[in-house]
């Protein structure tokens, strides 16, 4: 077993640290990858984040993307709603 936790693992494991059901030698391991790794800290930034916004109360459609950005979203979530622009 090697020190440093690879990429594709601490990927795996940020959504659990975020809600706090990571422990022990994993989160020193998360914590340790993302000190030295660019690429994962922003992963585990936009996904804080996007949990974040997922607990907001509201209405779903008041957000801060652009109607084309909304649209992508939903074709990539396989949905046929058409927005009002």
């Amino acid at each position: 077993m090697s020190v440093m936790m690879r990429c594709r693992e601490a990927v795996r494991h940020i959504s659990e640290a975020h809600d706090g059901e990571l422990r022990g030698w994993k989160r020193l391991a998360i914590f340790m990858h993302l000190a030295f790794c660019r690429a994962c800290r922003a992963f585990a930034r936009d996904t804080k984040y996007l949990q974040a916004r997922m607990r907001e109360p509201g209405d779903p459609d008041d957000s801060d993307l652009s109607p084309q950005a909304r649209q992508r979203l939903l074709d990539a979530a396989g949905r046929d709603e058409e927005l009002d622009e």
